[in-house]
């Protein structure tokens, strides 16, 4: 799945998303960010909409329902991407390059 901000106009790769009150949430790593940001579908355009079998359900403890990349859940690093923890990312980005 890929996103491209209507901002600067960025092909970024969805590593999750939610939905609150009818608006969906991409979960991303834009260039120069040391985690996962949140964008806003009224921020991007979907590119490529493919919900492969790569992401997989996932509940946050306050019970948003979310699906993301199976990586991401079973290495532990939702959290600390999200607070965007620099050991957290390094461990994202040595395992997604070697991932698929």
């Amino acid at each position: 799945m890929k996103i491209r901000t209507l901002q600067h106009l960025e092909e970024l790769e969805v590593y999750g998303f939610y939905e609150i009150s009818n608006i969906k949430y991409f979960l991303c790593n834009p260039d120069g960010y040391i985690g996962l940001m949140t964008i806003s579908e009224k921020k991007a355009d979907v590119i490529d909409g493919t919900v492969g079998d790569e992401f997989i359900p996932y509940q946050s403890d306050s019970g948003i329902e979310a699906m993301v990349n199976k990586f991401i859940i079973e290495n532990g690093l939702l959290e600390g991407l999200i607070e965007c923890n620099p050991e957290s990312y390094e461990k994202f980005r040595s395992i997604k390059e070697n991932y698929k």
